[in-house]
């Protein structure tokens, strides 16, 4: 089995990939309007939470559907990765 995952990377400028209502992070370099390493490594912090946590929230919520060795219809990621072991 494979499962391909294609997402957004965190690349500068960091303030341009995630809005500014997420950015728990503060004071990033859009807010400080300066670039300095307390202001960049928070911007870094933001996209990163912004790319890497809804990613996974999203592939968490709307697991994918699999068929298993009989044909059925498995969804869920606790009853796919039961089903994956069984096809092995």
């Amino acid at each position: 089995m494979l499962i391909y995952a294609n997402k957004n990377g965190a690349h500068f400028p960091y303030d341009r990939g995630y809005p500014a209502s997420e950015a728990p992070f503060r004071p990033a370099m859009a807010d400080a309007g300066k670039d300095t390493a307390e202001t960049r490594m928070n911007s870094y912090r933001n996209v990163v939470r912004w790319t890497v946590d809804r990613f996974f929230k999203r592939l968490f919520e709307n697991p994918p559907t699999f068929l298993d060795k009989d044909q059925k219809e498995v969804s869920g990621w606790p009853r796919v990765a039961q089903s994956i072991r069984m096809i092995r």
